[in-house]
């Protein structure tokens, strides 16, 4: 909260000084450039009084937790002294708006902006968030373990964000200056498997580690309207800190002439810092023919590593309106990705990591591999056709073609290329009925992941009707299946596993709602939402002699389900109840063959969770005077196959929200 304060406090000192010259300016004797005689007498426009709008409220929210912090995973869940408001002035030429909002230390939000005229805009804005983590169990096995911790784990991460633009007086040119600034503090369990792998004893532990993380990025640009064409420059600045806990170190013990005995780094979280130049420029968008065009020189680096990434990218649209009811758009981009890192990395200075200095008898080799650089070139045309009112045709085809770099050492493919075509309807077919389609086909040659199939075909489909003003219904459907016959999966020696070839993916999505206004001060919504994915492909494992082993049509599936209703009801104005429940069941299962002899993979490899949330609201408004609102809020989260190997617990959460708000 201090850095916040600080923040508006400085912001708002800014916003004073920039006002109280350019009223300063304005107060000069004089009449203004520009104005002719004769003008005295035109009319002028007088904006409208606006009567200011102020409304602060408080109150107290009282947090009980049972089990789980899963039960209210991005909630801070402390009892707590809440607070918050809003205000509105429009004094014209000044327009301020402020609103915040507090429910706990961790948990705020605050949003201000302001305006004169149209030469000063100023708004800044902060979400500020707690997200509770799990904190796994860890249970004896093949290897040596330690209990976690008994303690809770989490992270509050703060979003903040400005913009300052300055307008040039009776001309169209800006200055802005935009920032963002993100933070992420707290603990979080670190789970590693200490030792020397193979070399010594292993011993799988977790401790916790201090999260302080922030991110840092400025922006500053000018625009103007350079005769038809808009010209935008920008140079963006950005930073990554990850904190003073960036490296954790471990201290092994002597494994004869296979690696030194001594304190050796891991789980490296380097800082990176990057650069932006921008060009964009636009034509006028009137007429029948509109051209954009926008080139990006991205430098990044690792400071850790030394790693270094240089981005080209640019792309150019063309819109051209061959007759009022057909429109053509040809897009293209091009991407030029150079990236250079070291042969030895130095983690602790002096000490490469990457050394046979670590190794006695020089047996010990860790080889960085060279990274991949690649070009990328994507084409697209889109036709859109409109033949009578209510009715949009739309098709579309897309190629992409990525060249690669140092492809041999990662056992990728040289070349990808990707076609897509679409096609697209819009269409109102009833009074009260309206349909959206579209279809998709993709065909990819030579995919670089197995997680992207050789062929997909992608359908969607949306249907919404309104048959009475008091009903209001929609169904939503999309359906998604991919297929490769060609996995790419290299054996210990680089070579592709010739048994490992099939891959299908299948997604789908089914959304429903429906709205009924009962009576005219009873409202109920009911929705429905269904998830299903299913993965089936061939995994292979290495046994003792590096041998591979193909475990053929794997099946991953996971499936949701989600039910929720909604009731308000408002029998006069200064009167509201809201109440609603929300129930959520899902599962998933992963089922691999026993052919390394590891039995019990799959009776851990099983999940299904049932979340309930229940909620009540209620305000009162008193002589609109002030308004008396109350909150309760009740959510668990169970689970029901109770896997003592698992890292899932039950929790149960309940949360009152007492407030009191007047309005000025």
């Amino acid at each position: 909260m201090n850095k916040l304060t600080f923040i508006l406090i400085f912001v708002l000192a800014v916003l004073v000084s920039v006002v109280f010259a350019v009223e300063s300016r304005a107060e000069m004797p004089g009449a203004p450039e520009g104005i002719t005689e004769g003008a005295e007498d035109m009319p002028v426009y007088q904006f409208p009084v606006v009567k200011p709008e102020i409304n602060l409220y408080t109150g107290f929210n009282s947090v009980h937790l049972d089990g789980s912090h899963n039960a209210a995973e991005y909630q801070y869940l402390k009892d707590s002294i809440i607070l918050g408001g809003e205000m509105r002035v429009i004094t014209y030429p000044h327009r301020l708006h402020l609103d915040f909002n507090i429910l706990n230390e961790k948990d705020y939000d605050a949003d201000i902006s302001y305006a004169y005229s149209d030469v000063v805009l100023f708004r800044f804005q902060n979400t500020t968030l707690f997200h509770n983590l799990d904190n796994i169990r860890l249970s004896s096995g093949s290897v040596n373990s330690v209990d976690g911790p008994g303690e809770h784990y989490g992270i509050k991460s703060s979003m903040n964000n400005f913009v300052l633009r300055l307008k040039a007086p009776d001309f169209p040119a800006h200055f802005y200056i935009s920032g963002n600034y993100f933070e992420k503090n707290g603990t979080r369990q670190q789970i590693s498997l200490l030792g020397s792998a193979n070399f010594n004893n292993r011993v799988r532990t977790t401790r916790e580690r201090e999260t302080e993380w922030t991110t840092k990025e400025v922006t500053v640009g000018v625009n103007s309207l350079l005769g038809p064409v808009e010209v935008d420059i920008s140079h963006s600045e950005k930073r990554f800190s990850p904190g003073p806990e960036h490296v954790l170190f471990n201290e092994y013990a002597s494994a004869g002439a296979t690696r030194n005995a001594g304190v050796y780094p891991y789980s490296l979280n380097p800082a990176i810092k990057s650069s932006a130049n921008t060009l964009k420029l636009h034509t006028l968008y009137s007429g029948g023919l509109v051209a954009s065009a926008t080139f990006t020189k991205i430098k990044k680096e690792n400071t850790e590593s030394g790693a270094k990434a240089d981005y080209f990218i640019g792309s150019g649209q063309v819109m051209w309106m061959i007759m009022p009811k057909l429109t053509f758009f040809l897009k293209y981009r091009h991407k030029d990705m150079d990236i250079d890192n070291p042969e030895t990395i130095f983690i602790i200075a002096g000490i490469p990591v990457c050394s046979s200095t670590n190794n006695s008898a020089g047996t010990y080799r860790c080889e960085i591999r060279p990274s991949i650089s690649s070009m990328t070139d994507t084409v697209s045309g889109i036709l859109r056709y409109r033949p009578f009112g209510g009715f949009t045709l739309t098709g579309e085809y897309s190629y992409e073609d990525v060249r690669r770099d140092n492809y041999e050492e990662w056992h990728l493919p040289r070349d990808t290329e990707r076609n897509a075509v679409s096609l697209s309807a819009d269409a109102k077919i009833a009074k009260n009925v309206k349909l959206m389609a579209k279809y998709t086909h993709r065909n990819i040659s030579n995919p670089a992941t197995n997680n992207e199939p050789e062929k997909a075909d992608e359908g969607k489909v949306n249907l919404s009707w309104m048959p009475l003003l008091e009903l209001n219904a929609s169904l939503g459907y999309d359906i998604a299946k991919g297929k490769s016959d060609d996995l790419h999966i290299p054996d210990s020696s680089g070579n592709r596993v010739p048994s490992a070839d099939r891959s299908n993916m299948k997604r789908q999505r089914l959304t429903a709602n429906l709205s009924y206004l009962l009576l005219k001060d009873v409202s109920l919504t009911f929705t429905y939402a269904y998830i299903d994915n299913k993965v089936e492909q061939d995994l292979v494992y290495n046994n003792a002699t590096g041998a591979p082993l193909t475990d053929h049509s794997i099946p991953y599936k996971e499936v949701a389900n989600n039910y929720s209703f909604d009731a308000a009801y408002m029998p006069k104005s200064n009167f509201l109840l809201n109440a609603g429940v929300s129930h959520t069941n899902s599962k998933g299962n992963f089922y691999p063959s026993d052919l390394l002899g590891q039995s019990g993979i799959n009776s851990f490899s099983s999940i299904k969770i049932r979340e309930t949330v229940f909620s009540v609201l209620g305000k009162y408004t008193v002589r609109k005077i002030f308004d008396i609102g109350v909150q309760y809020r009740y959510s668990r989260f169970e689970d029901v196959l109770d896997h003592p190997d698992d890292d899932v617990n039950d929790g149960k959460a309940h949360a009152v929200l007492l407030t009191l708000r007047k309005e000025w």
